[in-house]
């Protein structure tokens, strides 16, 4: 009888460790879960600061590059209205304002002397076909091989044309450009559009009018 009782007690006691070891670690299993769950919070809301920071940066560039781009605007408006009143109190045309002011960016010439040029050569004419007795061609009278040789497309039209008016002062300017014009030798860049020193004098009183210096 003692025998079965101490064999009860030993069963009891093994079972209650068993007991006690599966609900030891049942609790440490449940214990990961809420671990987990806030490792994984913690992360989602790191990775939410970082697009949020990200966001406010972009956002940040974003109005930056449009407050330039209007500001950019805004001083290309003002050039080009002082181009239009500078040729009007010269009494010269301005609806090609615009058009001296772009030539002139783009190739680093004075716009005065882009117009000038346009003006003693064709009196500001626009697209047309008006052959020198020289066979100087268009608005801003080329020989056709310095024309090819110094063609430009001034409207993007895909055609570098010697009677189309944009194309012509583009590539007018191009040639200026490339005799010394952008580097301030003037005379030199005008002398080879004509040989002729009377027509470099000419084209630079009108550009002084315009407000060359």
């Amino acid at each position: 009888m003692k025998k079965l009782v101490m064999v009860l007690i030993i069963m009891g006691l093994l079972t209650n460790g068993n007991y006690a070891q599966a609900a030891s670690s049942s609790k440490q299993k449940t214990l990961k879960l809420p671990i987990s769950i806030i490792n994984v919070a913690d992360r989602k809301t790191e990775v939410e600061q970082r697009y949020n920071y990200q966001l406010q940066i972009f956002e940040k560039q974003s109005l930056d590059n449009m407050k330039s781009k209007i500001e950019q605007h805004q001083v290309t408006i003002e050039k080009s209205l002082s181009i239009e009143q500078a040729l009007k109190n010269a009494g010269y045309k301005t609806e090609f304002a615009s058009l001296y002011q772009k030539a002139s960016e783009k190739y680093q010439v004075p716009w005065q002397v882009i117009a000038a040029v346009h003006i003693v050569e064709s009196h500001q004419s626009n697209t047309t076909n008006v052959t020198s007795y020289a066979g100087a061609v268009g608005p801003m009278q080329f020989l056709p091989s310095t024309f090819r040789a110094y063609a430009q497309d001034g409207n993007n039209d895909g055609v570098s044309a010697i009677n189309n008016v944009y194309d012509a002062v583009y590539s007018g300017t191009n040639y200026l450009r490339a005799n010394g014009a952008a580097n301030g030798n003037l005379v030199n860049a005008l002398y080879r559009y004509n040989h002729s020193l009377s027509y470099v004098n000419h084209v630079l009183d009108i550009a002084g009018s315009l407000g060359l210096k």
